[in-house]
């Protein structure tokens, strides 16, 4: 639960989603009377045993998404787009944007050079419009 709630784009309705899946998770393997406040309580304690130590989520870890969504993993579309990025993240005036964004854009960027369409549902999968 904690991995992929890391990962969200910070929209409620999948981190509950992701909630009750944890909750049936943890169901499966003998804790039937698990609630919402037990997997927070060892969310918690996850966080406090690594000290709150946390990475953020790399622009290729949400181009990696996006190319799966675009149905372009493994493609030149795909290694175009990571080249774009690399490109992009070769200067210092992108550190103002986020990784999602930058992600879309080269995806976006790719897409376009391929004769791809781009479809709204991308953006919206990692919260960029």
């Amino acid at each position: 639960f904690l991995a992929a709630k890391y990962e969200e784009s910070g929209t409620q309705l999948p981190c509950l989603l992701l909630l009750d899946t944890a909750r049936h998770v943890a169901r499966g393997v003998g804790l039937a009377g698990c609630t919402r406040q037990d997997v927070f309580k060892m969310e918690a304690d996850i966080l406090s045993t690594v000290g709150f130590r946390l990475t953020a989520p790399s622009p290729l870890a949400f181009l990696h998404r996006l190319a799966h969504a675009a149905c372009v993993q493994g493609t030149r579309t795909e290694f175009l787009a990571q080249y774009l990025l690399e490109l992009a993240l070769a200067e210092a005036s992108t550190l103002a944007f986020r990784p999602s964004t930058l992600s879309a854009a080269a995806i976006h960027l790719a897409l376009h050079a391929t004769g791809q369409p781009w479809e709204a549902e991308y953006g919206q999968l990692i919260g960029v419009g």
